[in-house]
């Protein structure tokens, strides 16, 4: 609230000492009479008062008078006019009067009902603000506006906002105590800032269709509103706007709504959302910790769910994503109950956590459409054990079905979970790709991977065994923690892989056993964080599975057909330089046929899958059938 002329309003009546008599001039052609028998004030003749900020004529009666009554032919209320008259009770306002001034009735904590006549137009900045017992409110509609803080903390019961009404102040009814039901009329083209914030016992308001916005902290702390009608015209929800409302269970958006900005239901209790189809932008928190919430359905349109929009909706079972979700935030699902999780195809964007802590979540399906994944979107998701990567996505894949999303370009595994078997192509584990996988209870770490990333399996609880290939050189920060279960580490690198913080818990270093190749040991008893390991030991028993195969793909180059021959085949893909995979299909045996006649002239990359292992080989398609 913006208290202007407050401090000028406190020094005037201490310092004005001219004596008034019974009455005077107020306005050029006003004038004033007090009667001190009946403790009346009555302003008569015509046109405007004059502004009172330096004090009223009747300063000496102020705290006297009782009743004020305003002739039908002023026309207007001058600044701080009655500011502090304490003992005012009854108000009469002329049929002529178009403009109540700024502080004009500032705390007149004696008002207790005030009918605005249909003349008034404008209704000023804190014109009745702290008048704590003002109950009844009767507004004239031909008002076109209330100023800012015009009815703060006074004790009106309801509010019909009439449909000539076309702007509203800040703060206008902040913390107005005792108020229950808000009308906003059709004419209101916005509700500002702290509007109605802090009405504790406000159950129900209904909003005009001329309506665009609703501002910052609106609504924010009404802890008893229940119903939220919406006219047609709502564009955008503003900060906070009903955050703390925690007694709002059901709302229902206009197909209107293009924004819902930062923390506007946080703490609500909505039970279900469905949005229109012009929403495009849900803020960061937006849903916060709506525990109560089980379902929310977006329609078709482009819409980008900020960070944490809907984190810790613990009951949250149900998301239908329409078909042009194009981002979803980092966390904005975090600790959900989702279990079938259907990403749409039009989906461009994941955030880092997005859908992590979700206990329920079995089953991953990434779209085509999906090119940009922050981090790990599935952290900590304990019971996934089914992720599918569609083969035309262009930079992530789920080769050899091995239950993890594994970014092309970069032979790097940024997803894995507790079924996921890493591919020999593979070339470095990602930050937190295993990150709350507390299933996971053993996991060979081989291949060609030779990065093992921070967190990667931070929070594997249950995990007790781990081989490291001979391929590892780096181990980065706190890649186990937290895993103090693990109780025998092989590592098949006959350099002890660089450590670049703290790997393993103390309670590991101790109590597991790492196996190390033979004639190795001392190398790891001098290695930084290696050498804390208890117990190393040699041994030459264990070797890592290296692709020791041989493949034949023929001819080269090609036109029509290419013959493939290799032991133990399962499946090959034909994949063209910048990624994208062309065919696919199974194999079995030690030879198969690939038809590859309507594939463009290029150069191709012929995946070859065998029990085995993988390898890869490079051909020259030419021309077409």
């Amino acid at each position: 609230m913006k208290k202007t002329l407050l401090a000028i309003i406190a020094i005037a009546l201490m310092a004005f000492t001219a004596k008034a008599d019974d009455g005077g001039q107020c306005g050029d052609n006003l004038t004033w009479s007090y009667e001190s028998s009946t403790k009346t004030l009555t302003i008569s003749g015509t046109g405007e008062m004059w502004d009172m900020s330096e004090g009223s004529p009747w300063i000496d009666y102020y705290h006297q008078i009782t009743d004020v009554i305003i002739g039908n032919s002023v026309t207007s209320i001058g600044t701080a006019a009655f500011a502090n008259h304490t003992s005012l009770v009854n108000l009469t306002l002329g049929n002529s009067l178009t403009t109540i001034g700024d502080v004009s009735f500032f705390h007149c904590i004696g008002l207790t009902s005030v009918e605005i006549p249909n003349s008034v137009l404008s209704i000023g900045n804190e014109a009745f603000v702290s008048c704590y017992y003002l109950e009844n409110l009767i507004i004239g509609n031909s008002v076109t506006s209330i100023g800012e803080s015009a009815f703060y903390n006074c004790a009106i019961a309801s509010v019909i906002i009439p449909n000539s009404v076309i702007t509203l102040g800040e703060d206008v009814f902040y913390q107005c105590g005792e108020l229950v039901s808000v009308v906003i009329g059709d004419s209101v083209n916005a509700i500002p800032e702290y509007a109605f914030g802090e009405c504790f016992k406000l159950q129900s308001v209904t909003i005009g269709n001329s309506v665009l916005s609703i501002g910052d902290y609106a609504f924010i702390m009404c802890e008893e509103l229940e119903s939220v009608t919406f006219g047609n015209s709502l564009e955008s929800i503003g900060y906070k706007a009903f955050s703390d409302c925690s007694n709002l269970r059901n709302i229902s958006f206009p197909n209107s709504l293009v924004s819902i900005e930062e923390e506007a239901f946080l703490y609500t209790n909505l039970e279900s959302l469905t949005f229109g189809n012009s929403l495009n932008y849900i803020g960061t928190n937006a849903f916060h910790s709506i525990s109560e919430l089980q379902s929310v359905t977006f329609q078709n349109s482009p819409c980008s769910i900020g960070e944490s929009a809907f984190r810790l909706c613990d009951a949250l079972q149900s998301v239908d994503f329409g078909n042009a979700i194009e981002s979803i935030g980092m966390s904005a699902f975090s600790g959900c109950s989702i279990r079938l999780l259907d990403l749409p195809n039009s989906l461009v964007h994941l955030g880092d956590m997005a859908f992590s802590s979700n206990e329920e979540l079995r089953t991953v399906t990434i779209p085509a459409s999906l090119t940009s994944i922050d981090g790990n979107p599935f952290s900590y998701c304990t019971y996934l054990d089914e992720i599918i990567v569609d083969s035309d996505n262009p930079n992530y894949d789920s080769r050899e079905n091995c239950n993890a999303i594994i970014e092309t370009a970069t032979n790097t595994l940024i997803t894995g979970c507790r079924t996921t078997s890493i591919p020999y192509s593979v070339e470095k584990i990602g930050d937190k790709a295993f990150a709350g996988a507390s299933q996971l209870t053993s996991m060979d770490i081989l291949g060609q991977v030779e990065k093992i990333g921070e967190e990667a399996f931070r929070d594997c609880t249950y995990l007790s065994e781990i081989s490291i290939g001979s391929s590892v050189d780096t181990i980065e920060n706190d890649a186990f923690l937290n895993d103090n279960n693990i109780r025998e580490i092989t590592s098949l690198a006959t350099n002890p892989p660089l450590c670049t913080g703290s790997i393993f818990g103390q309670e590991v270093e101790v109590l597991a056993t790492l196996y190390v190749p033979i004639g190795t040991k001392e190398a790891y008893e001098q290695a930084p964080k290696w050498m804390n390991f208890v117990n190393i030991v040699e041994r030459g028993d264990v070797i890592e599975e290296m692709p020791s195969f041989e493949v034949s793909v023929y001819p080269n180059p090609a036109s029509d057909f290419l013959n493939v021959t290799c032991e133990n085949l399962k499946s090959l893909e034909i994949i063209t330089i910048d990624g994208k995979l062309m065919k696919e299909q199974s194999a079995s045996g030690s030879s198969t046929n690939v038809d590859i006649s309507t594939l463009p002239s290029g150069i191709y990359i012929v995946r070859v899958v065998t029990e085995q292992g993988a390898l890869t080989k490079e051909i020259v398609k030419i021309g077409y059938n």
